[in-house]
């Protein structure tokens, strides 16, 4: 599926490192979800809709801080990527667990 070429879809081209994003994602974001939510943190109160929605929120910030980040510090600040993607993913993994915490999955 995935052989290196752009994958046509429709009038669209998406390169193959986007469209492997893309499956990857589609994997790792209902996985993710359920881990989360029956899992990592077992007494919440199965408010299941605004759970998943709240999760969905927070994935889709945190997909647009790190390419925004990776652009800043790579882009414009010079560093290199391999540590600055390192730092975005730390720091990005600490507001994921917080905001998981206290919002998402938080007791009521």
């Amino acid at each position: 599926m995935l052989n290196g070429g752009d994958i046509k879809i429709g009038t669209f081209y998406i390169t193959a490192y986007i469209a492997a994003y893309l499956v990857a994602f589609a994997v790792s974001f209902p996985v993710g979800f359920l881990l989360n939510k029956y899992v990592v943190f077992q007494q919440n109160d199965g408010r299941g809709r605004l759970q998943l929605a709240l999760y969905a929120s927070l994935c889709l910030f945190n997909a647009f801080m790190d390419y925004a980040l990776l652009h800043l510090l790579v882009g414009y600040f010079g560093f290199w990527a391999t540590p600055s993607q390192a730092l975005i993913i730390v720091c990005m993994a600490g507001i994921s667990y917080l905001f998981q915490t206290h919002i998402t999955f938080r007791k009521r």
